[in-house]
């Protein structure tokens, strides 16, 4: 199956779930961002990213597009912890009433999924999987093309 880059996604500003308790947050460029936290408890969210907001809440805007219903995506991220792979990506898929329908945790190396219909918007997580060291570059979102 071949896929098609949809974009490429960097840290971002530091929203209401970026865990900075106790961390050191270091921007080197939009590109890199060094993450360090040796008292993190594993399962804590470290980032989100969302499709769709409520500025008057989240205080961000939506740095994700939306996506077709039943199309197969694939998420390529370039993060390096210590440990290395010590961290999970999350999705987090909502209704059009704000009710989580499913939580999907992406495994690599493939980190891939099918957006499931009748979904509203999504939420992508960085989570904590015993990392005391997190180098993030970015991630790219991939879609699914038929080879025609």
């Amino acid at each position: 199956m071949n896929y098609k880059e949809i974009g490429t996604f960097y840290w971002g500003n530091a929203n209401i779930q970026t865990f900075l308790y106790g961390t050191d947050l270091v921007r080197e460029t939009l590109e890199r961002v060094e993450f360090s936290n040796h008292h993190i408890p594993a399962g804590t969210a470290i980032h989100e990213w969302y499709s769709y907001t409520n500025y008057q809440v989240n205080r961000d805007i939506p740095s994700l597009p939306f996506l077709y219903d039943e199309r197969a995506y694939r998420i390529e991220p370039d993060i390096h912890t210590k440990p290395e792979d010590s961290f999970l990506l999350e999705l987090l898929i909502y209704d059009r009433f704000d009710q989580l329908m499913e939580k999907r945790t992406l495994y690599p190396p493939l980190y891939s999924f099918v957006y499931p219909k009748y979904s509203f918007y999504y939420t992508i997580r960085l989570t904590n999987a015993g990392c005391d060291e997190l180098t993030f570059c970015s991630f790219k979102l991939m879609e699914a093309v038929d080879e025609d």
